[in-house]
């Protein structure tokens, strides 16, 4: 592009040669100026096309945030599969009445009359140290999905007793799979 200027008139030529499938062009401009806040500056043409000329980092935002006239046909990056982890999953479907799953992806079932406590949890048969993965509210069982190990090879089953404020004893049953 060239152009040259006079007062508030500019005269412009430029060439522009095309890539990627698109056309090229060339012609001549012929502008007039009438600057809105009563200033007499002449701005540069270019300023119109390509704002960051203006030494101005403000207009870098506006331009990146802008749609492009052309979409790249080469991408720079993709998503990597191997780096997306999924911590756990829950089926809503074989759930039973009366449970719910709040935002934070924990299992929420009313058991007992409340106040209760946790008795014993098993793992597989096997005893097993449950830390916060399993905990009591009031008369809710809260189980937090993320906090359990991967299930083995067929998944884990994992039995819950549960004493109530009220007497009662209760076994919750939990299974899970890989």
């Amino acid at each position: 592009m060239i152009s040259a200027s006079y007062s508030q008139w500019k005269l412009t030529g430029f060439k522009n040669t095309g890539v990627n499938g698109v056309a090229s062009s060339q012609g001549t401009s012929l502008t007039y100026s009438i600057p809105l806040d009563g200033s007499t500056k002449s701005v540069a043409f270019g300023t119109l096309t390509r704002p960051e000329l203006i030494g101005n980092s403000a207009y870098i935002l506006r331009d990146a945030a802008t749609r492009p006239i052309q979409l790249p046909q080469n991408f720079l990056a993709k998503v990597d599969p191997t780096a997306v982890k999924t911590v756990a999953s829950i089926s809503k479907v074989g759930l039973p009445a009366g449970v719910n799953v709040n935002a934070a992806g924990d299992v929420i079932a009313v058991v007992g009359v409340g106040g209760g406590a946790i008795t014993q949890v098993t793992r597989n048969g096997a005893p097993y140290a449950y830390a916060l993965a399993f905990q009591i509210a009031g008369s809710s069982f809260i189980t937090q999905p993320k906090l359990l190990p991967v299930a083995g090879g067929g998944g884990d089953t994992y039995i819950v007793a549960i004493a109530d404020a009220g007497g009662g004893h209760h076994l919750v049953t939990i299974t899970t799979q890989n």
